[in-house]
């Protein structure tokens, strides 16, 4: 594993995990994720496809072949979304994912039918509609880092780095970050000594 990737890996798996968990979803059910080109989105839309589950997820239209080279089937985001999704999943969406933070959690539920169904890890106003709003740190870290290590040995799981940014050009990863069109991840690596 590269300096990059160890870098980029443990939170985003570990969110992705969580988030995951949190659903409870089983083989063969159809997960919805809001944000899925991301780095968190790329976790989860390859743990997701690992489990089983069918993955829509919706992104920029730049970012749906690799969308589909992940596994996902990929959906336009913005104005529309529900009845596009709806359209792609006639037999319905089991649960939604949200690792944007864009402010859909109440389109999320429309779309699963419950709030129940529905976790962000992105909007903390989740719990104001009803839907889970999920947090870290984990409880077990060292179990959560041996699941992470077993995933990029053994599963095929790859972190995604978009880019690489020296420390003194922080603001600029920051930037790009805030600008919700990222592919992967963006690391900042460190100034040599």
């Amino acid at each position: 594993m590269s300096f990059e990737e160890a870098a980029g890996i443990s939170v985003v798996t570990e969110t992705a995990l969580r988030s995951l968990d949190a659903l409870a979803l089983k083989t063969c059910e159809t997960l919805f994720v809001s944000g899925a080109a991301g780095g968190i989105g790329t976790a989860v839309v390859q743990i997701a496809v690992q489990r089983g589950l069918t993955v829509i997820g919706s992104a920029s239209e730049k970012n749906h072949d690799y969308l589909r080279r992940l596994g996902a089937v990929p959906v336009m985001y913005g104005p529309g979304l529900k009845d596009r999704v709806r359209r792609m999943a006639p037999g319905g969406i089991d649960a939604a994912l949200d690792v944007a933070g864009s402010g859909i959690i109440s389109e999320l539920i429309e779309i699963t039918g419950s709030a129940s169904r529905v976790v962000s890890v992105a909007d903390f106003s989740a719990e104001k509609y009803g839907a889970r709003f999920s947090k870290g740190p984990p409880e077990n870290l060292d179990a959560v880092l041996q699941e992470i290590i077993h995933l990029f040995r053994y599963a095929q799981y790859t972190v995604s780095v978009e880019r690489t940014f020296k420390m003194e050009r922080a603001e600029e990863a920051y930037k790009i970050s805030e600008s919700g069109h990222v592919q992967g991840k963006l690391v900042i690596t460190p100034v040599p000594s």
